[in-house]
C-alpha cells in the first residue's frame, strides 16, 4: 500500500473547447490529458512556483472550437498565455506578487471582436502583498484588476483589501 501526502492538483481542472483534453494544475506545470485515453499528452512548463489557476479561452464560433488557448496564473507572480496544442508560451504578464487565484469574467464577450478593434481583456487576481511598516512585515490580501491585453495592472485599481489582522479575527 502506498500512502501519500498532499495532493498535486492545486485548482479545479478544466476541459478544452472540444472536450478532448483535460487541463490540470499539477505543481509548477499544467498537465494536459486526453479524455479518450486518460493519458498525459503534453505539459505546459515555464512557471517557477505552484500554478494556481487555468482558464481556457472559449471558442465563439463552431469552427473555433478547435482553438487551444489558455491563461494560467502562479505563485511566481506571473500570468501566462499558452497555445496548448503545441505547447507554446505566447505571452507573460509579470505582476510581481504571488497570485492565489485568477478569474476572467465574461471572457467570451471580452474576446469577441468589436468594430474591428481588439478589446482589452481583463482578469481579476487574488494576490498577497507584503509591505514593511514600522520595521515589521505587514500582509495585505488584495484583489487587483489586470489588463491582459496591455500586460499590466489597471492603474490604481485595488478592488478589495484585507489585512492579516482582519483575517485572524475573521478566522477565530
Amino acid at each position: 500500500m502506498i500512502k501519500g501526502g498532499k495532493s498535486l492538483v492545486s485548482s479545479p481542472p478544466v476541459f478544452s473547447n472540444d472536450a478532448k483534453k483535460l487541463l490540470v494544475c499539477t505543481g509548477n506545470t499544467v498537465s494536459i490529458f486526453s479524455t479518450s485515453t486518460s493519458l498525459q499528452i503534453i505539459e505546459l512548463e515555464g512557471h517557477t512556483a505552484l500554478v494556481t489557476s487555468v482558464v481556457v479561452v472559449p471558442g465563439f464560433t463552431p469552427s473555433s472550437k478547435i482553438l487551444c488557448y489558455c491563461w494560467t496564473s502562479s505563485l511566481d507572480g506571473t500570468v501566462r498565455y499558452w497555445d496548448f496544442s503545441l505547447p507554446e508560451l505566447m505571452k507573460t504578464v509579470d505582476i510581481r506578487l504571488p497570485i492565489f487565484s485568477m478569474v476572467i469574467p465574461g471572457i467570451l464577450s471580452q474576446v469577441a471582436e468589436t468594430d474591428g478593434k481588439t478589446p482589452n481583456l481583463f482578469a481579476y487576481l487574488s494576490v498577497e502583498n507584503t509591505k514593511i511598516q514600522d520595521g515589521q512585515p505587514k500582509v495585505h490580501r488584495q484583489i487587483l484588476k489586470c489588463n491582459l491585453t496591455k500586460s499590466r495592472l489597471a492603474a490604481g485599481v485595488i478592488l478589495a483589501e484585507v489585512n492579516e489582522i482582519d483575517l485572524y479575527i475573521f478566522a477565530n
